[in-house]
Protein backbone atom coordinates (compact mmCIF):
# COMPACT_ATOMS: atom_id res chain seq x y z
CA UNK A 1 0.00 0.00 0.00
CA UNK A 2 1.07 3.56 -0.64
CA UNK A 3 1.88 5.19 2.68
CA UNK A 4 1.67 8.75 1.39
CA UNK A 5 -0.22 10.65 -1.29
CA UNK A 6 1.28 13.67 -3.03
CA UNK A 7 -1.41 16.26 -3.77
CA UNK A 8 -1.41 19.55 -5.64
CA UNK A 9 -4.05 21.77 -4.00
CA UNK A 10 -4.95 25.18 -5.36
CA UNK A 11 -3.77 28.36 -3.72
CA UNK A 12 -5.46 31.73 -3.33
CA UNK A 13 -3.84 32.70 -6.66
CA UNK A 14 -5.76 31.32 -9.66
CA UNK A 15 -3.75 28.74 -11.57
CA UNK A 16 -1.06 28.40 -8.90
CA UNK A 17 -0.82 25.09 -7.06
CA UNK A 18 1.38 23.85 -4.24
CA UNK A 19 2.69 20.37 -3.52
CA UNK A 20 1.68 18.74 -0.26
CA UNK A 21 1.98 15.23 1.11
CA UNK A 22 -0.61 13.47 3.25
CA UNK A 23 -0.68 10.06 4.89
CA UNK A 24 -2.84 7.62 2.95
CA UNK A 25 -6.10 7.17 4.87
CA UNK A 26 -7.35 3.65 5.58
CA UNK A 27 -9.79 2.49 2.92
CA UNK A 28 -13.45 2.02 3.78
CA UNK A 29 -14.92 -1.34 2.78
CA UNK A 30 -16.21 -0.09 -0.61
CA UNK A 31 -13.28 2.12 -1.53
CA UNK A 32 -10.36 1.70 -3.91
CA UNK A 33 -6.96 3.37 -3.98
CA UNK A 34 -6.07 4.55 -7.49
CA UNK A 35 -2.62 5.54 -8.76
CA UNK A 36 -3.42 8.49 -11.03
CA UNK A 37 -2.18 8.13 -14.62
CA UNK A 38 -3.86 11.27 -16.04
CA UNK A 39 -6.33 13.95 -15.04
CA UNK A 40 -8.18 16.31 -17.31
CA UNK A 41 -8.71 19.98 -16.59
CA UNK A 42 -12.40 20.81 -16.83
CA UNK A 43 -14.18 24.15 -16.77
CA UNK A 44 -15.45 23.12 -13.32
CA UNK A 45 -11.83 22.94 -12.13
CA UNK A 46 -11.29 26.47 -13.45
CA UNK A 47 -14.27 27.67 -11.42
CA UNK A 48 -12.71 26.39 -8.20
CA UNK A 49 -9.18 27.68 -8.92
CA UNK A 50 -8.17 30.44 -6.57
CA UNK A 51 -9.83 28.79 -3.57
CA UNK A 52 -7.00 27.86 -1.27
CA UNK A 53 -6.51 24.21 -0.36
CA UNK A 54 -8.79 22.44 -2.84
CA UNK A 55 -7.45 19.37 -4.64
CA UNK A 56 -9.05 19.62 -8.07
CA UNK A 57 -9.30 17.20 -10.98
CA UNK A 58 -12.55 15.21 -11.27
CA UNK A 59 -11.75 13.70 -14.66
CA UNK A 60 -8.98 11.38 -13.57
CA UNK A 61 -7.96 7.93 -14.78
CA UNK A 62 -5.67 5.55 -12.98
CA UNK A 63 -4.75 2.01 -12.02
CA UNK A 64 -6.25 0.39 -8.91
CA UNK A 65 -3.50 -0.49 -6.43
CA UNK A 66 -5.62 -1.50 -3.42
CA UNK A 67 -9.26 -2.46 -2.78
CA UNK A 68 -11.48 -2.45 0.29
CA UNK A 69 -12.85 -5.69 1.72
CA UNK A 70 -16.31 -5.34 0.10
CA UNK A 71 -15.17 -4.35 -3.40
CA UNK A 72 -16.48 -6.98 -5.83
CA UNK A 73 -16.44 -5.61 -9.39
CA UNK A 74 -13.00 -3.99 -9.45
CA UNK A 75 -9.65 -5.72 -9.03
CA UNK A 76 -6.12 -4.55 -8.32
CA UNK A 77 -4.58 -3.67 -11.68
CA UNK A 78 -7.83 -2.47 -13.31
CA UNK A 79 -7.76 0.91 -15.04
CA UNK A 80 -10.66 3.06 -13.82
CA UNK A 81 -11.92 6.63 -14.00
CA UNK A 82 -13.75 8.84 -11.55
CA UNK A 83 -16.21 11.69 -11.93
CA UNK A 84 -17.72 14.63 -10.07
CA UNK A 85 -20.12 12.40 -8.09
CA UNK A 86 -17.96 10.86 -5.39
CA UNK A 87 -20.54 9.03 -3.30
CA UNK A 88 -24.30 8.61 -2.77
CA UNK A 89 -26.46 6.52 -0.44
CA UNK A 90 -27.67 4.19 -3.25
CA UNK A 91 -30.97 3.57 -1.43
CA UNK A 92 -33.08 6.76 -1.56
CA UNK A 93 -35.72 7.49 -4.23
CA UNK A 94 -33.26 9.68 -6.18
CA UNK A 95 -30.59 6.98 -6.25
CA UNK A 96 -33.11 4.26 -7.11
CA UNK A 97 -34.48 6.28 -10.02
CA UNK A 98 -31.07 6.91 -11.60
CA UNK A 99 -30.57 10.50 -10.47
CA UNK A 100 -28.09 9.85 -7.69
CA UNK A 101 -26.68 13.35 -8.21
CA UNK A 102 -29.85 14.52 -6.40
CA UNK A 103 -29.21 12.29 -3.37
CA UNK A 104 -29.46 14.24 -0.10
CA UNK A 105 -26.45 12.30 1.20
CA UNK A 106 -24.22 12.67 -1.86
CA UNK A 107 -20.61 13.74 -1.87
CA UNK A 108 -19.71 15.84 -4.92
CA UNK A 109 -16.46 17.16 -6.34
CA UNK A 110 -14.40 18.78 -4.80
CA UNK A 111 -15.61 17.51 -1.40
CA UNK A 112 -13.20 15.24 0.40
CA UNK A 113 -10.13 16.50 -1.45
CA UNK A 114 -9.43 13.05 -2.92
CA UNK A 115 -9.30 14.09 -6.55
CA UNK A 116 -7.13 13.79 -9.63
CA UNK A 117 -4.47 16.48 -9.11
CA UNK A 118 -2.52 14.02 -6.98
CA UNK A 119 -0.39 10.91 -7.14
CA UNK A 120 -3.25 8.77 -5.81
CA UNK A 121 -6.97 9.05 -5.20
CA UNK A 122 -9.41 7.17 -3.00
CA UNK A 123 -12.80 6.53 -4.62
CA UNK A 124 -16.03 4.70 -3.87
CA UNK A 125 -16.10 1.56 -6.03
CA UNK A 126 -19.86 1.38 -6.31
Amino acid sequence: MTSQIIQFPSTATRGVFKQTTIETPALANNEVLIKILASGVCHTDCGFMGQDGLVLGHESVGRVVQIGSDVKKIQVGDVVGSSYLKESCLSCPSCNSGVDTNCDNRKMFPEGNSNGFASHQIADSR
